[in-house]
């Protein structure tokens, strides 16, 4: 006999999920981004990863020390918001490794480019970081203008943050069913 083979995560139709998605609550923010801003944060997204921690501790603190001035060289250029995410920004969302949907305060408009930046709870929490496209605004409420539910599909991701998401809300997941 056989084994049958796991479903795929993309299912054709207007109407299936990619991904799992889950409700949960996390630090997450997000902004608008201009044809120029969104060309420097796909490059920074492009490049790879290393997957391995270098083996000899001055290397691991050297590049410590080195991310931390890109983070505040970014932060002096305007590309990286100058304070970490913390309690402030936490919020509902419904989210998945294909994207996230979440109540926006700013005017977007369906195919607008954003950047969404989280922090991924866990046991050690960790932050991510992706180029997104407005798919879907839902409308005004009748009382007039106001925060709107935007969904963000991911556009951009690297991967080790893709499966830090896969990651949350598989654990998401497997909670809420016990």
């Amino acid at each position: 006999m056989s084994e049958a083979s796991p479903a795929p995560l993309a299912v054709a139709g207007p109407n299936r999920r990619r991904a799992f998605r889950v409700e949960t609550r996390l630090p997450i923010r997000h902004r608008r981004l201009n044809a120029e801003e969104r060309a420097a944060h796909e490059r920074e997204l492009s490049v790879p990863i290393p997957a391995a921690v270098p083996a000899d501790p001055a290397v691991a603190a050297w590049l410590l020390r080195l991310d931390a001035k890109l983070d505040r060289l970014a932060t002096q250029l305007g590309i990286l918001e100058d304070r970490p995410l913390g309690d402030a920004d936490v919020r509902d969302v419904d989210l998945s490794s294909v994207g996230v949907r979440l109540v926006s305060a700013a005017a977007l408009d369906e195919g607008d480019d954003v950047l969404v930046e989280c922090m991924v709870p866990g046991t050690e929490p960790r932050p991510v970081r992706a180029l997104a496209r407005v798919a879907r605004v839902e409308p005004r409420p009748p009382s007039g203008p106001g925060p709107r539910r935007v969904a963000l599909e991911f556009s951009r991701i690297p991967e080790s943050d893709r499966d830090a998401l896969v990651r949350f809300t598989q654990d998401v997941q497997r909670c809420a069913i016990v």
